[in-house]
């Protein structure tokens, strides 16, 4: 559909209730938690000393940074100076605390018992030593610790940037258990070159935690769940992900709410519907006060880390915010994407076994091209195939060709191609991160959900690829969600579950109480732990849709109303100059369109003729749900070089 004329910005209430919530939480975790992050705690009376009060503009490198790299997150308080950045270090965002030379930064706390001092520290590039062919930067970073007697430096390094360089960075960690309960005086030094951009990155202050819970989210982009043997596949793509279903409990009908990454991904952080979070189109990005699933569990002192495969999920879009480290691994379209993931991914959750912690994993390694490595790429393959890999974009099968026929040998190395990245990824990542868990010894605790942001279309309804339809082969993707403990373990629940429903879950497993209306999301914990599935109940509705033109140029918009078993979809017509774009002629599009899906799962039969009641019931609620509550204020964005880049290789531009 059309997006929603844009209106003056309201903040929601809703917004405002769950701001209030996390700002409160984000206090009281400091004081039950025993998690004392510096950069939200730190304001205009801890800053000592920093060239960023009265910046020199003679400084280039100092006035490179000042206010480019502005932090907007709920819980972090006022940024004094400027100081507090979500700074962009490549495609990767990191919480920092700008420290250039003389930078001194105090601050005190009782210390809790176990307690460790974490951080980073190191120098970012500035554009004369990037480009220069010699010099370097030089700056010393020292921790220096008062118990009401003399001083005593804990920690002193000296850090060289030499040029070429983009970052010289290293890691720091305090045992402070021998001043736990008294009152501490800390101060964060850095001397040396006046000019370079020295950083303090995610410092922290936490209690080791012996029972520690750990929730990880995991999104496959472009996996459809019925391409999974726990969703009925008759082909072997997904053992591990089988083995992870039979401890947890599977959503036999989950959609998503849209057909494409980005929207689909941030209304999985936030609950809410794309009509009502606002970024429909690829320029514009998450409004900074609408509160987030790491967001939520950074108020309750949960370490939080991201590592994704970029482009539309990127920093850049507001993915990064309430992550104290949102890391993009090397390039989008990497056929070995799955095997890096599972790489950093273990080495990262054994780092940080010692304290809470939200892990959000996603990897673009489904996704077109399908060139999974030997000998996954051939495993599906019919016996003389022509090809071991496929990139679609150069076939342009996602924009003029995105309705050419092909035979049906072609058709089904596509799909054999496609399955042999999920079996690479299942076994790569799944099966890799699984088993770490399990060597670790808290696969109990923790908390593993299984997603995907969309599915895959091999033609079904005369297209391919994605960002077009709202067709279930496109909609309907895997939600595998283990419980603490794997509780209720092998349970299948087919009541409809929604994309919008993982941060509600998350939140009620964890005991975090979320405000009773506002969000789209609920709960699935009711349903997983039994609750009635009964028909008399009021059916759950879903929302799913595509504003015109939102990424393939020349695809209309529509929107699809889910009520099991029915799906009810609106189109809007091609236009002229829309249908002569084409090199093959889109089918037929009917302007309504009516599926029962429990007896017609590949939406073949069109029934919107035949029940022109329940089409009007459907007219109905699609005028009443199908509008913004208050109009969020999604931020208008430039897309930079470097994503237009990422977004290339995906065939999105």
């Amino acid at each position: 559909m059309k997006r929603p004329p844009r209106r003056p910005t309201v903040l929601p209430a809703l917004l405002l209730l769950l701001a209030a919530f996390i700002s409160g939480a984000c206090s009281r975790a400091k004081e039950d938690v025993g998690v004392f992050r510096v950069i939200d705690r730190i304001g205009a009376k801890n800053v000592v000393a920093s060239p960023f009060k009265t910046p020199d503009p003679k400084n280039s490198s100092l006035m490179e940074v000042s206010g480019k790299f502005g932090m907007n997150e709920l819980g972090t308080g006022e940024n004094p100076f400027g100081i507090k950045m979500k700074l962009h270090l490549g495609p990767s965002d990191v919480n920092a605390l700008a420290a250039a030379p003389p930078t001194t930064i105090a601050f005190g706390l009782r210390v809790p018992p176990d307690a460790r001092f974490e951080f980073n520290y190191g120098i970012r590039c500035d554009e004369e030593i990037l480009h220069a062919a010699g010099g370097s930067r030089t700056a010393g970073f020292a921790v220096v610790l008062s118990a009401g007697g003399p001083k005593e430096t804990l920690f002193r390094r000296t850090i060289r940037l030499e040029p070429g360089r983009v970052l010289a960075f290293n890691s720091g960690s305090i045992d402070l258990s021998r001043f736990a309960g008294r009152d501490i005086s800390f101060r964060l030094v850095t001397d040396g070159d006046e000019r370079a951009l020295a950083f303090w990155f995610s410092p922290v202050i936490y209690s080791v935690r012996r029972n520690a819970r750990y929730v990880i989210l995991v999104s496959l982009d472009t996996l459809r769940s019925d391409h999974l043997g726990c969703y009925g596949y008759d082909r072997d793509t997904s053992p591990n992900i089988d083995l992870l279903a039979r401890d947890g409990v599977r959503f036999a009908e989950s959609r998503a709410p849209s057909p494409w990454t980005l929207p689909s991904h941030l209304s999985m952080m936030t609950a809410l519907n794309t009509i009502n979070h606002g970024v429909f189109t690829p320029d514009f990005s998450l409004d900074p006060a609408t509160p987030t699933l790491a967001e939520l569990l950074k108020a309750r002192g949960f370490c939080n880390a991201a590592f994704t495969g970029g482009g539309y999920v990127s920093g850049f879009y507001g993915f990064s915010k309430g992550f104290d480290s949102f890391r993009v691994l090397g390039e989008v379209n990497d056929r070995d994407a799955a095997a890096k993931l599972a790489d950093k991914a273990t080495r990262w959750i054994e780092k940080n076994l010692d304290r809470d912690f939200f892990l959000f994993l996603h990897t673009y390694q489904i996704h077109n091209p399908y060139s999974a490595e030997e000998p996954w790429n051939r495993r599906y393959l019919r016996e003389g195939a022509g090809l071991s890999e496929l990139d679609m974009t150069p076939l342009r099968f996602n924009h003029e060709e995105r309705f050419k026929p092909v035979s049906k040998e072609m058709r089904r190395d596509i799909v054999g191609l496609y399955d042999g990245e999920i079996r690479y990824t299942d076994e790569s990542l799944i099966g890799s991160l699984v088993a770490k868990l399990k060597a670790l010894g808290i696969y109990d605790r923790t908390m593993i959900v299984l997603t995907s942001d969309h599915g895959e279309e091999f033609a079904e309804h005369g297209s391919w690829l994605h960002t077009h339809s709202v067709y279930d082969e496109l909609l309907r993707v895997p939600l595998i969600v283990k419980f603490f403990g794997s509780r209720n373990a092998g349970r299948t629940v087919r009541t409809p579950a929604f994309l919008v429903d993982v941060m509600p879950t998350v939140a009620e497993e964890l005991g975090i109480k979320l405000p009773s209306e506002g969000l789209d999301g609920k709960s699935l914990l009711p349903l997983a732990d039994g609750g009635d599935d009964a028909a008399g109940k009021v059916p759950r509705l879903g929302i799913s849709d595509l504003v015109s033109h939102a990424m393939d140029k020349h695809i209309p918009g529509k929107v699809a109303l889910v009520r099991f078993p029915h799906t009810f979809i609106l189109n809007e017509p091609y236009t002229p100059e829309d249908l002569a774009y084409f090199l093959s002629p889109p089918p037929p599009l009917a302007e309504v369109e009516l599926f029962d899906v429990s007896r017609d799962p590949g939406e073949t039969r069109n029934l919107a003729a035949d029940q022109p009641a329940l089409v009007r019931e459907f007219r109905n609620l699609l005028r009443e749900r199908y509008k913004p509550r208050k109009k969020p204020a999604a931020t208008k964005v430039d897309i930079g070089d470097d994503l237009i880049k990422q977004l290339k290789s995906l065939g999105y531009l």
